[in-house]
């Protein structure tokens, strides 16, 4: 469970909505507490400090995430991979390397 205070759950309020995909940083804390018949319960929870929504909206208001589509492919997996061989020998000097 997330739990989110003050003018962080209002602003959670207004930008989030169900399904939505967020990054959450916070503390986690345990808590114990009893039912009307004496039994424990342990509860774990985030409790938020600061929340990115991360799912990106387009004009049509459908809310769309900045990953790509597993639809086609649930587990992600790349479908060919192709070697390729340089056709030229790099030199030292054409090295991006900061080091």
């Amino acid at each position: 469970d997330i739990v989110v205070w003050r003018q962080l759950a209002e602003r959670a309020e207004q930008q989030l909505r169900k399904g939505s995909l967020v990054y959450i940083e916070g503390k986690i804390q345990n808590r114990k507490w009893q039912d009307n018949e004496g039994k424990d319960h342990y509860i774990t929870e985030v409790v938020a400090n600061m929340f990115r929504n991360l799912t990106k909206r387009e004009d049509s208001g459908t809310p769309q995430n900045n990953f790509p589509s597993t639809e086609h492919d649930p587990f992600n997996t790349p479908s060919t991979v192709k070697a390729t061989t340089p056709t030229e020998n790099p030199s030292s000097d054409d090295d991006d390397l900061p080091f």
